[in-house]
């Protein structure tokens, strides 16, 4: 199947473009067939699928028509005014996708693949204006996975003592093993006896952090999702609960955490110095402008279902740059919970580290190609960067100058393809160490603007 869109040779049966993410088919919003998205008409009912823009003003102002069936429709229009004048939760359908995708198999079905296009939208547009308000929230967990035997357990035991408040519940907590070689599916397993909420997800073939957050996507109804890397521990008890609170606002669609990488201690170590340089230098770029191509960061995000259920990663993309720009792309609402802190682990060498900027100019590269350079440097850029980066080495030398050789080395491997084979088809991990304990005494450094 070629894609319309940059011409690629698909394999029979894709619904995404293997060389740029392209959809290849499309459903059509009247009768919800599924055409080849190079279409102009419907080939069931001939409805021109060139004008998908009626559907979508026709929801935003609430007719129900453009998102249901006709006779669901009727119910809802004979029904709407005294829904509407006594602000009820008007719910047409719950489905829980889980059934439909078994661990190592292909999982956007057709079924799946109708449901996030959009076809059955059951659930009135005036539903999320009152949800937070009115009922609890449902909340889905997901920890993607690639032998953390080391560090999964410390993750689920923070995620299990998590505090719920009145206003959202935690529904599953999924962990989706890439096809892990070591003790981390039989660690979730064990933990799975004491919490009925933990659910194991196994791949029988690694393919990558991005293909475990599309399988999410595709297993999962909740409310809001939130991801959190293996290597995260919570800071707290309220720390889940502070970083779903912005999303109560009914126009929040994203929130990332607040991100504090543990302090070395006293050490030498150069990878150890060089990333918490790395993080002050982050955050305090990230206080500036919240969201950026330096700041932004896919350990820990949470994802309200309006927004998530439309996204499709490709695996060329890295999955906190292709989700953020998703959000700037579509004008959506993001927000950085700074007071949800979550603690992350240092890497445990130079070549880790230096790693992590090799792939960040490859995934950055990638992103300018897939969004267009305008809105990379019109929205994601940072005034100033130079001398931010020249003011932090100065204040903080021991810290910086391990720092400036990581960040040569990463450039080098960029300029050089190293592990570029890799970073196309989004495998790649860097081994961090492990929070033994949780450092809830650790204070970040702000400094001065």
């Amino acid at each position: 199947m070629k894609c319309p869109k940059c011409q690629f040779d698909n394999p029979e049966g894709a619904k995404f473009c293997n060389e740029c993410g392209s959809r290849l088919k499309v459903a059509c919003p009247k009768c919800g067939t599924i055409n080849p998205a190079s279409s102009k008409f419907c080939n069931e009912c001939a409805y021109d699928l060139r004008r998908p823009s009626e559907a979508v003003s026709a929801l935003r102002r609430g007719e129900p028509g453009a998102y249901t069936p006709k006779d669901l429709a009727d119910k809802i229009l004979k029904t709407r005014p005294p829904m509407e004048g006594e602000r009820k939760q008007a719910t047409m359908m719950s489905g829980d996708m889980e059934g439909l995708v078994e661990p190592g198999t292909t999982y956007m079905t057709e079924d799946t693949f109708k449901l996030t296009e959009g076809l059955f939208r059951f659930e009135a547009v005036w539903e999320r204006e009152v949800k937070w308000k009115e009922a609890a929230a449902t909340v889905g967990i997901v920890v993607p996975a690639f032998n953390e035997g080391r560090c999964i357990e410390g993750l689920l035991n923070d995620l299990i003592v998590a505090r719920q408040e009145d206003w959202f519940s935690i529904q599953n907590i999924y962990v989706i093993s890439d096809a892990s070689t070591d003790q981390t599916d039989e660690i979730v397993q064990r933990l799975a006896k004491r919490d009925h909420r933990i659910k194991l997800i196994r791949k029988q073939q690694r393919k990558g952090k991005n293909d475990s957050i599309n399988l999410a996507f595709s297993v999962t109804s909740a409310d809001v999702v939130v991801f959190i890397d293996a290597d995260v521990r919570l800071a707290n008890e309220h720390t889940l609960s502070k970083l779903l609170h912005p999303l109560r606002d009914g126009k929040t669609v994203l929130v990332q955490g607040g991100l504090v990488r543990v302090h070395p201690g006293f050490t030498l170590h150069p990878a150890k110095l060089a990333s918490y340089f790395d993080w002050i230098l982050v955050d305090k770029i990230r206080r500036r402008k919240a969201m950026s191509w330096w700041s932004i960061d896919g350990r820990v995000m949470a994802l309200s279902r309006d927004f998530y259920r439309y996204l499709a990663l490709p695996l060329s993309l890295a999955d906190d740059q292709f989700i953020c720009y998703s959000c700037i792309q579509q004008d959506r609402k993001f927000v950085w919970a700074d007071d949800a802190v979550f603690y992350y682990g240092l890497p445990e060498s130079i070549a880790d580290f230096s790693h992590q900027w090799s792939r960040y100019f490859f995934y950055t590269n990638k992103s300018r190609q897939y969004f267009g350079e305008e809105l990379i440097d019109r929205d994601t850029s940072v005034p100033g960067l130079r001398r931010t980066i020249m003011s932090c080495l100065i204040r903080h030398p021991l810290f910086g100058l391990p720092w400036l050789l990581c960040y040569t080395i990463g450039r080098v491997e960029f300029m050089l393809g190293v592990d570029f084979d890799k970073y196309e088809r989004g495998l790649y991990r860097t081994a961090t160490s492990v929070l033994e304990v949780l450092a809830k005494s650790t204070s970040p450094i702000h400094e001065s603007q």
